[in-house]
């Protein structure tokens, strides 16, 4: 597991990290109650790289299959804790709620240009060209919010200027990962210049879960800062 460092309070903010859930008048999703040996194992993976005790992890996995929703995907419940980490050059906010499930929400740290040659990648966030005084340009930055049964994230470049001011550029890859259900309806949504939100709707959920469901995580900015928020 990679070792986890503390940073500082201030970079993300309070309210972070990836899906709010609204209530929909649509189509209500098909449910399941049970989880394949690979799920499980899946799930137990996720809460192990965060240290999540294994009695927490049989507890949770007895919720779930309960038909029961964990307290980080109910919008009502608000985080026991709340840790800032950096893990491999990446933001992280790991949120713990009472009965134990984690939210873990992370943005990419900016690398400064240099003469260096570095490998091209759209994870790595990077200062890219047309940067001056007035403005930085970041390039291949990287969202990305993880509940363990549901994950979405997405890149986008985004533009510093001078003052504290930040405009969210372009927004692509949108990725997903859903345990036990499906997702559909995906679809992003620029909330202002400096705010966008990625949101998918459940196709299937678990038993317990309120029918239609929407996930949604947004990428906010500021100046040279990047954070985000979710449901």
């Amino acid at each position: 597991m990679a070792t986890l460092a503390l940073l500082g309070s201030t970079l993300l903010g309070s309210s972070v990290a990836v899906a709010d859930i609204q209530p929909q008048d649509e189509t209500q999703p098909t449910q399941v109650n049970s989880l394949s040996a690979g799920e499980v194992q899946e799930l137990e993976d996720f809460w192990s790289d965060y240290e999540v005790p294994k009695t927490t992890q049989a507890d949770l996995l007895s919720k779930l299959e309960q038909g029961k929703v964990w307290d980080s995907l109910d919008p009502e419940t608000s985080p026991a804790t709340t840790e800032e980490l950096t893990v491999d050059s990446k933001n992280v906010v790991v949120e713990t709620y009472p009965d134990g499930s984690i939210a873990v929400s992370s943005t990419s740290v900016p690398i400064q240009k240099t003469d260096a040659v570095s490998p091209q990648s759209v994870t790595n966030c990077k200062q890219g060209s047309g940067s001056n005084n007035y403005q930085i340009k970041y390039v291949g930055c990287k969202a990305d919010v993880n509940f363990g049964l549901v994950r979405m994230g997405f890149n986008f470049d985004y533009t510093a200027y001078k003052g504290a001011h930040g405009v969210i550029t372009r927004y692509y890859n949108q990725f997903n990962h859903i345990v036990g259900g499906a997702l559909s309806n995906h679809r992003f949504s620029k909330m202002s210049q400096s705010q966008v939100r990625y949101s998918a709707d459940f196709s299937v959920a678990f038993e317990g879960f309120p029918a239609g469901w929407t996930a949604w995580m947004q990428a906010n900015v500021t100046g040279s800062k990047a954070w985000t928020t979710h449901n």
